[in-house]
């Protein structure tokens, strides 16, 4: 699991600020305050610089919305054709 603060860019303009709940090299899951439609088309940007990356912006869908197990919302996204670097960067801080 990685939680950090993850930036979600909806269409609208619409920014979500939320922390992810986990993050691979595919997608990632994040608290969100209301529900998002499957199939959205959004922008999420995170910093990785702290773990020798850089902050990123990528294209993402959304593939899931659902509640937890305390009634809190998380959406799932999917990344978009993710740069290379994002995932070297992510190999070596989910190792």
């Amino acid at each position: 699991m990685l939680r950090m603060r993850a930036d979600v860019t909806l269409p609208g303009d619409l920014t979500i600020e939320s922390h992810t709940i986990d993050v691979s090299k595919t997608g990632l899951s994040f608290d969100v305050p209301y529900e998002l439609q499957t199939s959205q088309r959004c922008v999420v940007e995170f910093d990785l610089t702290k773990f020798g990356g850089r902050r990123f912006e990528l294209v993402a869908i959304v593939r899931n919305c659902r509640a937890n197990t305390n009634g809190h919302l998380y959406a799932g996204l999917e990344f978009q054709s993710p740069p290379s670097d994002f995932s070297d960067v992510l190999e070596s801080v989910l190792i």
